[in-house]
């Protein structure tokens, strides 16, 4: 994802980025997303932008939408923020 945003940086004033520990657990997460749903990346979407392309896996987890794994964070972003796609 550094890469992503490196390239981007513009992208950098559009979404709020939290670095996390690399130790479990993750408070924020946990308190987010739940104790199995503290992975990293993870992007925690608005209600707004839950609103994706089907091909992009959206989860729903205490009322919060969010993609995970940085792959499926890079496409969503190319479709919502015209970044290019991953390959």
């Amino acid at each position: 994802m550094i890469g992503l945003l490196e390239f981007y940086p513009d992208l950098k004033q559009q979404i709020n980025i939290r670095y996390v520990d690399f130790q479990r657990p993750r408070p924020e997460l946990v308190a987010a997303l739940g104790e199995e749903n503290q992975s990293c990346p993870v992007l925690i979407l608005s209600a707004a932008a839950a609103n994706a392309p089907s091909d992009i896996k959206v989860r729903y987890v205490n009322g919060r939408a969010f993609v995970e794994g940085s792959r499926e964070i890079a496409e969503y972003l190319a479709h919502t923020r015209g970044t290019g796609l991953p390959h």
